[in-house]
């Protein structure tokens, strides 16, 4: 769960002072997708290697 920590992390340093609410919520949603395509290739290779 590196990955995940670290786009975790990302978000939250980048977050700006109540005043982008927009910017904070595009970067949520990033970092959510980077994540969810993280585990599809993943779960990908799991396959690959275990068929």
């Amino acid at each position: 769960m590196d990955n995940a920590q670290r786009a975790g992390s990302v978000c939250v340093v980048t977050q700006p002072g109540g005043t982008g609410l927009p910017v904070v919520l595009a970067l949520v949603w990033f970092c959510l997708v980077e994540v969810e395509i993280v585990g599809q290739k993943w779960s990908q290779w799991d396959r690959f290697s275990w068929s």
